[in-house]
């Protein structure tokens, strides 16, 4: 009987390190994806967390719209309507400008090279220092920014390796 106890309380100290971190992994991708749906003309609204590296957002004019990891701190979200788009969170500065009304605005992220690119269903990639979330009306503003800071934070400064790919 001690020896069952002794297993299970191993196995259980064992599991639970890996169960955080793909929580943690999770709401990265999550908090990832609502970023990214800003950043593109997605209607698309309910969210599916598929793995720590993929998720899927429907509900909207959209069709399929996959959100994928490529990296510790790099994401990209692609939609067979408009394309899609890819942000490197290492690459931004955590700054940012307001534009527009207290209706309808946009935030504005400072970056380098490569910080966003858009990559069209044809042609090459366009990559931009600067990232632009359409925030729609003023009380989304704080979740955005909540967002690309937990992004700053969890995403890329926390997390020195690369994701295993699949």
């Amino acid at each position: 009987m001690r020896t069952v106890l002794v297993h299970l309380s191993l196995a259980l100290c064992l599991a639970s390190p890996a169960e955080a971190v793909s929580r943690r992994d999770s709401r990265t991708l999550a908090q990832a994806a609502y970023v990214l749906r800003h950043a593109l003309p997605i209607t698309s609204t309910r969210l599916k967390v598929l793995s720590a590296d993929r998720a899927l957002l429907s509900g909207g004019d959209d069709g399929a719209v996959i959100v994928t990891r490529i990296n510790h701190c790099s994401y990209s979200i692609m939609s067979n309507r408009v394309g899609g788009y890819r942000i490197n969170f290492s690459r931004l500065y955590g700054t940012f400008e307001r534009e527009g009304t207290a209706q309808d605005g946009r935030i504005v992220l400072a970056g380098s090279s490569e910080a966003a690119c858009a990559l069209p269903l044809d042609g090459a990639d366009r990559c931009a220092t600067t990232v632009t979330l359409n925030r729609g009306a003023l009380q989304h503003e704080a979740a955005l920014l909540a967002s690309v800071t937990y992004l700053l934070d969890q995403g890329c400064r926390a997390s020195a390796e690369p994701a295993e790919r699949p």
